[in-house]
């Protein structure tokens, strides 16, 4: 009887499954994906903070060539 049981579930569901007519299989609806990229290396070199870092790099350099300019 168990097994008879478990029998008639499982192919319940099995034909329950098949007969789902779910909308996200529904072919009406047109989504469009819109995707772009982004240049990381453009957006860094051109955020403030990366010019502020470029100009205290080189003001350090500037001071460094000017020591030993003067030895």
């Amino acid at each position: 009887m168990d097994l008879l049981f478990k029998f008639f579930v499982t192919i319940f569901f099995a034909v329950a499954t098949m007969f789902y007519a779910g909308s996200a299989y529904s072919a009406d609806t047109e989504n469009n994906i819109k995707m772009g990229m982004v240049d990381m290396t453009t957006i860094t070199r051109s955020s403030l903070l990366a010019k502020d870092i470029a100009r205290k790099i080189d003001g350090k350099r500037r001071k460094f060539m000017k020591e030993i300019k003067a030895v």
